[in-house]
Order: structure tokens, then C-alpha cells, then sequence
């Protein structure tokens, strides 16, 4: 007996548009990203400590989108953001963020400036087309080289937590 678990051809699974990579697509929307601050405002949110998370990945996302095509990967270039987006990759402290940079770094290799860009930092961008490339450094182990940290506890030892999850009962 046999089982069929994966279907005979993958299917490509898009990314859904956003309104930065639509916008770059455009003469008009190219000339107001170069001349906008947006691009600096990205880089001020992946870069501060200040940021939350779900900024940072807000910045990302609108970066990817836009480095994601000729257009926009020249802004990206331009504006030096490649090499902050691969320190992150390789450093962040949230695996999480770290795994967002390595999909945008993805994008961004979606077009030759893009990849000749990527491998410049001595990481391996894939030789196919498609959103969904997968880039990763030469030495892998920049990206499981994790930081050493202070355990803090767990709320999982907080007494009122654990009173709460009693009188649920």
C-alpha cells in the first residue's frame, strides 16, 4: 500500500502584495520613495532598541516588498540596507527576528542586484526566481551562534499567574 503525501508538482505560494512593493513598481511611486524619508524611517525602526518587535517586522516587510524588484533594490542598495538586515539576521537576539530577516533577504535576492549584493556579506543567494528564494550564509554558524543571556525566570513561576490558572477550575 502506498500513500501519496506530497502532490506530484509543489505549488508556488506568492507572498500578498503590499503597498510599498506595488508603489516602487512605478516611475512616480520610485521618485517619491527616493525622495521621501521613508527608507530612513525603516532603517531608524529595524535599528533602535527602542522598537518593538512587531515594528521592526513592519520595517522589514516594507523593505523586502520594495527590494523585491529592480526598482526597488537600487533604493535599498542606495540607502545601505542590506548589511543591517544581515547583521540582524545573524544577530538579533529573537530567533523569531532572525528568521524574518533571512525571508527578507530572500526577497531581496529576487533580482541580480539584489543577489550580488547578498553574496557580498558571504552568503549564498539561490539561483532561482520566485519570492520565495532562499538565501543563507556560508557559514551557518552566524546563524545558531546565540548570544549568552541572564535566565530571568519564567511566568510560569509567578505565583499570581499560577493562582489565576488555579481558580480557573
Amino acid at each position: 500500500m502506498r500513500v501519496k503525501i506530497l502532490p506530484m508538482k509543489y505549488k508556488t505560494i506568492k507572498n500578498p502584495i503590499h503597498f510599498y512593493g506595488e508603489l516602487v513598481k512605478t516611475k512616480a511611486g520610485y521618485e517619491y520613495l527616493k525622495k521621501s524619508n521613508h527608507l530612513d524611517r525603516f532603517r531608524t525602526e529595524i535599528l533602535s532598541p527602542d522598537s518593538t518587535l512587531i515594528q521592526k517586522r513592519a520595517a522589514l516587510w516594507a523593505l523586502g516588498h520594495i527590494g523585491a524588484n529592480e526598482n526597488g533594490i537600487r533604493l535599498i542598495i542606495e540607502a545601505d540596507l542590506v548589511q543591517p538586515i544581515i547583521h540582524m539576521a545573524e544577530s538579533a537576539d529573537f530567533l523569531s527576528l532572525r528568521g524574518t530577516c533571512i525571508y527578507i533577504i530572500g526577497m531581496l535576492s529576487n533580482t541580480q542586484s539584489g543577489k550580488h549584493a547578498i553574496v557580498k556579506y558571504d552568503w549564498i543567494a539561490s539561483k532561482t526566481k520566485g519570492i520565495n528564494s532562499v538565501c543563507l550564509p556560508r557559514d551557518p554558524r552566524t546563524l545558531f551562534t546565540i548570544n549568552e543571556y541572564t535566565f530571568e525566570g519564567s511566568i510560569t513561576t509567578e505565583p499570581k499567574v499560577n493562582a489565576a490558572f488555579r481558580a480557573l477550575d
